[in-house]
């Protein structure tokens, strides 16, 4: 198959008019691959099958059921990089409903007038977040909107989401009249069907929100196979953060979509621990944009190196010293995608 019909191939399977979210990034991969693997702080790993995500998802959707969500409804995320993260995902989506990500470096402000213009019914956020979402000089109550944390404990009216996804019943419940529940436990929203609602990312009161449909994934998988060249053989590791557009089209949703193993860090990022996941975990295609790698050349130390097979670079373009550095570093030239619009964002919020 040459790359045109392989691109058609794509968009034919996401724009369809049954396209379920769910089993296109989860449950057509074999239950046993690795999704991803979770690295931890100390470079302690996990991996992650699609089996897994698949089973914690669907317990996790069925309780945002009881809690009121349906399809087209808003749930905001407010979560950095974790497996906790890809299962509310997946459980948003389960049910037709919408993610709208919150970036972590907002400020209380910015994430209180994201939350009004979405409408948003429910925000799942990391406990260490839980603080932004309250107004200075409140407390929430029972009117507030309900929140579910992740990475700590709950409290008050919040839920728990360790406790969420232990499983709370079946989906029998769920059954709609219109048959719109596909057997498989999820809601079949079509390519034409809204996946996420995300926001400018300028920190100030800005509400300008850009949907981002089902069938635009097929170009996040383009981009994936194509631009960043990932292969099967791969180990795959995109650094950018998932509250961005970058890290949340081509770390989350371009892999899953390709049923790729793809590395995430749970830990706030540094070049020493960069280095040190290039290194254990024999990386061999990596994705950054331009600030890393230069972060990385200065805390480089002499011999710092990684044999890579693919490095790829996104934003600013890098200047020759840097590039120069890169090829004696990785043993490849970093190839850089200023341009990543065209392949990776063309169909979003198309109608």
């Amino acid at each position: 198959m040459n790359t045109q019909e392989r691109v058609q191939e794509l968009r034919r399977t996401f724009a369809a008019p049954g396209a379920d979210t769910v089993q296109l990034l989860c449950e057509r991969h074999l239950e046993s691959d690795v999704a991803f693997t979770v690295v931890d702080a100390d470079l302690g790993f996990n991996d992650v099958t699609y089996g897994e995500l698949s089973v914690k998802s669907l317990q996790f959707a069925a309780a945002l059921a009881s809690l009121g969500i349906q399809r087209g409804d808003r749930v905001a995320t407010l979560m950095g990089t974790s497996v906790e993260l890809v299962v509310a995902l997946l459980g948003i989506w389960r049910l037709g409903a919408v993610d709208v990500p919150l970036f972590t470096a907002f400020a209380p402000d910015a994430i209180s007038s994201r939350l009004r213009a979405s409408t948003a019914k429910l925000v799942i956020c990391d406990a260490e977040q839980r603080s932004k979402l309250v107004p200075p000089g409140h407390v929430p109550n029972d009117a507030s909107t309900p929140v579910i944390v992740a990475h700590g404990e709950a409290f008050g009216y919040d839920s728990s989401f360790a406790e969420m996804v232990q499983g709370r019943g079946a989906f029998s419940f769920l059954n709609a009249d219109d048959g719109s529940l596909a057997a498989g436990g999820s809601v079949a929203i079509g390519g034409d069907g809204v996946l996420v609602e995300r926001f400018t990312s300028e920190p100030t009161s800005s509400t300008r929100s850009v949907p981002l449909l089902l069938q635009s994934v097929a170009s996040f998988a383009s981009y994936q196979e194509l631009a960043l060249d990932v292969r099967d053989e791969d180990v795959f590791f995109n650094v950018a953060d998932p509250d961005d557009a970058y890290g949340l089209y081509f770390a989350l949703l371009g892999p899953m979509a390709c049923g790729t193993r793809s590395i995430i860090v749970a830990a706030e990022l540094s070049p020493a621990i960069l280095w040190s996941v290039l290194h254990k975990f024999k990386v061999t295609n990596f994705a950054a944009e331009s600030t890393v790698y230069l972060a990385l050349r200065a805390a480089s130390e002499p011999g710092s190196s990684a044999r890579l097979r693919r490095a790829s670079s996104v934003g600013v373009p890098l200047t020759p010293d840097v590039m120069e550095w890169g090829q004696e570093s990785f043993g490849v030239e970093i190839k850089e995608h200023c341009g990543h619009a065209e392949l990776g964002m063309s169909l979003e919020g198309q109608e």
